[in-house]
């Protein structure tokens, strides 16, 4: 079967759990077209040579970190809660979102992304980052540009980054 992945039907975001590696409580996120990118470094290559030799004897390879980012580009309160953090609090009626006041913290967090395909992409365990890019002229439209870098489970069995088929 040879499967050619394009565009995206869904993004969520959820909790992972330390100690079952579970995803839950995932909540869907409004990505705006055509932002979606998944891109891996390229390994860092250790050479080790050989006194007098002008060729490596033996290259170490650590693998390059892994990162989804793509913008979102709803900014009701919960979907800035839930790609910036903070808080959101209710007054007269209306929800407001509440920027978290200090040093920023690690957020982690799971990505799960459907392709219009069916292909599934997920990020279990990752360094959530997000920022504003609020462009309000009559043109544009508010985003929210979020990072995923994926980061290491913990758990042997369960998988880091994973990228699933689409059911045939």
């Amino acid at each position: 079967m040879s499967v050619y992945n394009v565009g995206v039907k869904s993004a969520k975001v959820g909790d992972f759990n330390p100690t079952t590696g579970a995803i839950t409580n995932l909540v869907e996120v409004e990505v705006y077209k055509d932002t979606m990118k998944i891109t891996e470094e390229k390994p860092t290559k250790t050479k080790h040579y050989q006194a007098g030799k002008s060729s490596p004897r033996k290259i170490a390879l650590q693998g390059g970190s892994e990162t989804a980012a793509f913008s979102v580009m709803n900014t009701a309160a919960a979907s800035l809660k839930t790609c910036l953090g903070g808080e959101v609090v209710t007054l007269n009626g209306r929800d407001k979102w509440v920027k978290a006041k200090g040093v920023a913290t690690e957020q982690i967090k799971a990505l799960v992304v459907e392709t219009l395909d069916g292909a599934i992409y997920t990020i279990t365990r990752g360094s959530w980052s997000g920022v504003k890019n609020f462009d309000l002229s009559e043109g544009a439209i508010a985003l929210m540009d979020i990072e995923i870098e994926a980061t290491d489970t913990g758990i042997e069995a369960i998988p880091d980054v994973s990228w699933e088929d689409p059911e045939e």
